[in-house]
């Protein structure tokens, strides 16, 4: 949506599948039921692209998350990340990798800890991945983090609790960032807000794109936002990619039928997603 993304992938998925068991109950495990929810994925991400990734619910995106973020393990399949197969990465090696790649949640009111101050969540992952620095280094970068989505450095003391859900997802983008990733999985990260809210997180979002030159997955089931953040779009039905395009490709010439049930469907973009700036970060 805004500068021109380099051609050099910093994502790299192939055959990608996970499969499930159909039940928790042993005699189905034992039966060979299951469910595949990632179904052979191929897509890449190159640098400083937003890709977008949309479907309605169930189609398999935030499955697909997990296995980009290595929350979960693929059945089969590849997935290179900055040229390393983050899928045969183990123990040390895996979580160093997984600096890289970073995810926003849908929901920010249960993905935050309501018994953790803000300055305690966004410096959780410092902890996690042993950043070696002095109580004041840790400090200095949670008051950057904050200020770079909005927000205040005196908010580091409050909790979740006292926050608005666009708040809450501003801490949760700044949790994501502290460990300067080269790429954002964001798992409908504004289907839980209100649409004027949704218009300030996209346009945080492409901020932060052209100040960092971080490369985004942008998961929605709604069109219209996807619209308006994506350089690209890619259409998942029932963990399969159908069809992928450039923005003006999946809108004006949709190839897939699925794409045009989609499309046919889908509200127009609210006047408040539109060229809305980013406000104050105090405001």
């Amino acid at each position: 949506m805004t500068a021109e993304p380099h051609a050099t992938p910093v994502l790299d998925v192939r055959d990608l599948v996970k499969h499930h068991p159909a039940g928790r109950k042993p005699l189905a495990r034992r039966g060979g039921h299951r469910i595949t929810s990632v179904d052979g994925v191929n897509l890449t991400l190159r640098h400083g692209e937003t890709l977008g990734l949309v479907g309605e619910s169930g189609s398999g995106k935030s499955s697909l998350a997990r296995l980009l973020t290595a929350v979960d393990r693929p059945t089969s399949g590849e997935i290179t990340v900055l040229g390393r197969r983050l899928d045969l990465l183990r123990g040390r090696r895996l979580r160093e990798m997984r600096r890289n790649i970073q995810l926003v949640f849908q929901d920010p009111y249960t993905s935050l800890d309501p018994r953790m101050t803000v300055y305690d969540i966004v410096r959780e992952p410092l902890l996690i991945h042993r950043e070696v620095a002095p109580r004041a280094g840790h400090r200095a970068r949670v008051a950057e983090l904050l200020e770079l989505v909005g927000l205040s450095p005196d908010h580091g003391g409050r909790r979740p609790h006292e926050f608005s859900g666009g708040q809450r997802q501003r801490i949760g983008i700044a949790r994501a960032l502290a460990l300067h990733p080269s790429i954002l999985i964001c798992d409908e990260p504004v289907s839980a807000l209100d649409v004027s809210v949704q218009a300030q997180i996209v346009n945080l979002f492409t901020a932060l794109r052209g100040e960092l030159g971080i490369s985004y997955v942008f998961i929605a089931h709604d069109l219209a936002v996807v619209e308006h953040v994506a350089d690209r779009i890619a259409v998942m039905r029932q963990g399969r990619i159908v069809e992928t395009g450039t923005v003006a490709d999946i809108y004006e010439s949709p190839r897939h039928p699925y794409t045009q049930e989609l499309l046919a469907s889908s509200p127009d973009m609210e006047p408040a997603l539109r060229g809305r700036a980013v406000p104050d970060p105090h405001d």
